[in-house]
């Protein structure tokens, strides 16, 4: 693996999408009743006007859309935190020295802000839009080798993206997650952001997450990388999982409008993590601990006996185990 020099720069990756069309399993492809793009647009935005929000931009919720009360995707019920976390600030530092010292991650080639690299700004900005709403249940690999083949064919405007049919566009993109319905989306905002905002991207995070398949965390990621304006934390998984193992969030910041526990999503830690994370580390929190979530943090089996931070983690070990050795600690502690 190639070692780093240097510092680690700001890069995106991993977000997810939660929307759908009613008519998605029964229109195969190439086959069934066509639909305009005027139709695509305005079923995309009932969809998404009366879904209910996952904040996590779930992609499950591309399969089969319910119709229930409207929700504010911006919003949610949270409990901010009173005080940072015990030595959060040490934590921190060794999670940046780890990955200044060790080897590259994914996202620091393959992620969003190294995908969108261009000099044309509106170019990077339009760049940004579609690897974000292509990298939901995508791995970085994949969604890096997509977006240069959408580059080589000049589908990275949104000019490009609507002079491609819906079953080309989906050749292109058919190795990324729920290809199909982002086929749908990317034209379907590409025909909003060239009728309202002449090409460009929307400018603020509102008229973003009014876009087909664009969610909050989204919506912040696209905000800080396209527009460098700096509107939130962006959660993924990565995020959500390191912060809850580290303990920087705490199970009060999620509680239902009566007052009881429910399960934290990642809207929920990005509003309890803003209430006291520095600003000036909100844009860089996302592509450190992406990168320490593929390197070390790991969903399954993390790399405890290699991370620094063990010995500050509330959940350092528990995970790290396998089943066999799980196994034989059992066998050893009865014996």
């Amino acid at each position: 693996m190639v070692s780093r020099d240097g510092t680690t720069k700001s890069s995106f990756s991993n977000t997810k999408t939660n929307y759908s069309f009613t008519n998605e399993k029964k229109r195969e492809r190439g086959g069934g009743k066509k639909k305009t793009l005027t139709t695509i647009v305005s079923a995309a935005q009932a969809a998404k006007s009366n879904d209910p929000v996952d904040n996590d931009d779930n992609d499950e919720l591309l399969k089969t859309p319910t119709k229930k009360k409207k929700t504010n995707k911006t919003t949610n019920n949270v409990k901010h935190e009173r005080a940072p976390p015990k030595n959060w600030e040490e934590c921190l530092a060794k999670i940046k020295q780890m990955r200044k010292n060790g080897p590259l991650a994914p996202v620091d080639t393959m992620g969003c802000e190294k995908i969108a690299e261009t000099s044309d700004e509106k170019q990077k900005r339009y760049r940004t839009l579609i690897s974000a709403m292509l990298s939901s249940q995508t791995k970085d690999q994949i969604n890096h080798a997509t977006m240069n083949k959408l580059i080589a064919l000049n589908k990275d405007t949104a000019e490009g993206i609507l002079n491609t049919t819906e079953d080309d566009l989906d050749e292109i993109i058919h190795q990324v997650g729920f290809h199909r319905n982002k086929a749908k989306y990317l034209r379907a905002a590409a025909k909003i952001c060239v009728e309202k905002y002449g090409g460009d991207i929307p400018p603020d995070l509102e008229s973003l997450v009014e876009l087909p398949g664009v969610g909050p965390k989204m919506g912040h990621l696209i905000m800080n990388v396209g527009w460098e304006k700096p509107s939130g934390i962006c959660v993924d998984v990565h995020v959500h999982r390191i912060t809850e193992r580290l303990g920087w969030v705490s199970e009060s910041c999620a509680v239902t409008n009566a007052g009881s526990p429910r399960k934290r999503t990642p809207e929920d830690t990005r509003v309890a993590l803003e209430n006291w994370l520095p600003k000036d580390e909100w844009v860089e929190i996302n592509p450190l601990l992406v990168g320490f979530g593929q390197l070390y943090c790991t969903p399954l089996r993390p790399k405890c006996s290699e991370c620094d931070v063990a010995d500050l983690c509330q959940n350092a070990f528990r995970d790290a185990a396998t089943p066999t050795k799980k196994k034989n600690n059992l066998k050893s502690s009865k014996n």
